[in-house]
């Protein structure tokens, strides 16, 4: 999670003008693109990156975000609006399961730690 949290980082202060370093970023993010062509406008989050696979001709529009815990597949010829949120986890819904156990590896000293539910991947 510090890898992705690092890359995206780094991708999300990169330059308008700087595509290369821009595409070399996404590519070492997510865990594969099968385009070109594909573009992403910043800011642009995940939750693992290498758990992620999008298909050719793919579009992600501002502030869009993809919490990968399991596999996302994403097909050719996909376009994400701006804001979209995809997901494969969900939190407990009774409050005595959702208690902080704070995560150890992750700079977010808020974060939980074995709250979530994972869910099946998603295509």
């Amino acid at each position: 999670m510090l890898r992705s949290e690092w890359l995206q980082w780094r991708l999300n202060k990169t330059p308008l003008w700087n595509i290369p370093l821009r595409n070399f970023l996404l590519r070492r993010l997510l865990g594969s693109i099968d385009g070109p062509p594909f573009a992403v406008n910043l800011p642009f989050h995940v939750s693992m990156g290498n758990r992620t696979k999008i298909g050719k001709n793919f579009f992600a529009n501002h502030n869009c975000i993809i919490y990968d815990h399991a596999e996302v597949k994403i097909g050719d010829n996909v376009m994400l609006g701006p804001g979209v949120i995809i997901t494969t986890v969900s939190h407990p819904m009774a409050a005595e399961q959702r208690r902080f156990r704070f995560h150890p590896d992750s700079f977010e000293p808020l974060q939980r730690m074995d709250t979530e539910l994972g869910m099946h991947t998603i295509y």
